[in-house]
């Protein structure tokens, strides 16, 4: 006879901050409290330093902080063995949706406390796996998101075309058109859903693999000025 049993124990979760700096200075909680905060996630099998580059190539001039998956693995990568990190795998899923969206809350937290951003201002960034994790983060909490970037990632399985609107915040996906990871089918496939569920979904396609296009930056930057221009304007 077998029987299976669980033991629970509390696990770490890192992040890293950025603060922008003035003529070299950290700038003041009171400057940074009308700051837009970007949360940045990384891909399957990188690490917050990744995160947090893909974030500093967007803005250097926010506050960022870059969250790292928190189940490690082994890699093999230019001939030697490294660590790489992942969000989620399929067994017990629901276990680390519901993780991932309480390690964003916290981090929210402490930005808010902090002052370095108000809650209004508050904008995700994930690339690859992290993508569907945080458009549920996003469905669940939209009081607390102002808009998603989502990079070469899924739109949540389970979201179909009915029901009503999950997503009723401002979304920009960027397609890279020779992903093998996720075939342009399938990613077509997510902008019907993404399109169906989301307030206003930027769709924009670069050539090249599964990665971030060096050249869609400067078209993440732009998106998120016009959504701070149109906040600012209600």
């Amino acid at each position: 006879m077998i029987e299976s049993f669980r033991f629970k124990q509390a696990i770490s979760y890192h992040y890293d901050v950025s603060k922008p700096l003035q003529d070299g200075l950290e700038l003041s909680n009171d400057t940074q409290n009308l700051q837009p905060l970007l949360i940045c996630q990384h891909g399957y099998g990188q690490n917050k330093t990744m995160a947090m580059r893909f974030g500093q190539n967007i803005r250097r001039d926010w506050p960022i902080i870059a969250q790292q998956g928190p189940h490690k693995h082994h890699k093999f990568k230019d001939g030697k063995f490294d660590t790489g990190f992942s969000w989620v795998s399929s067994f017990e899923a629901q276990e680390d949706i519901d993780n991932h969206h309480n390690f964003i809350l916290h981090c929210l937290e402490e930005a808010l406390e902090s002052g370095w951003t108000t809650k209004n201002k508050v904008y995700l960034f994930g690339f690859s796996q992290s993508v569907s994790l945080l458009f549920r983060f996003a469905a669940k909490h939209p009081e607390l998101v102002a808009g998603v970037i989502a990079v070469a990632g899924a739109a949540p399985t389970d979201w179909q075309l009915d029901g009503g609107e999950k997503l009723p915040i401002p979304v920009l996906y960027i397609c890279p058109t020779e992903d093998k990871s996720y075939t342009y089918d399938r990613m077509m496939h997510f902008k019907d859903v993404l399109s169906y569920h989301s307030k206003e979904l930027t769709w924009r396609e670069f050539e090249g693999g599964h990665r971030v296009p060096s050249s869609s930056y400067v078209v993440m930057k732009e998106w998120l000025d016009l959504q701070e221009r149109n906040n600012n304007s209600t």
